[in-house]
């Protein structure tokens, strides 16, 4: 379970393995840069929406908080022979 609340960030990282997710809460979240800028504009994430991300779409980023609520996701990475 990952929890950012409103305000704070999840530092730069890169996925290696593919993996799904779904947000348990509401939020508007913010894509960053390595150097915590901006990247793109923020992206609505709806309560109940479930995301599966595939070996060929794996990518790095971070990801700031920009809503008014806290923002809680379920994330499970699969590993892969």
């Amino acid at each position: 379970r990952v929890i950012t609340t409103q305000g704070s960030q999840r530092r730069y990282h890169t996925h290696t393995r593919p993996y799904a997710f779904v947000n348990l809460e509401a939020s508007l979240t913010q894509a960053l840069a390595p150097d915590g800028g901006a990247v793109g504009e923020p992206a609505y994430q709806e309560e109940g929406q479930v995301t599966f991300v595939a070996h060929d779409q794996l990518s790095s980023h971070g990801v700031r908080n920009v809503g008014e609520q806290t923002f809680v996701q379920f994330v499970v990475e699969f590993k892969i022979k």
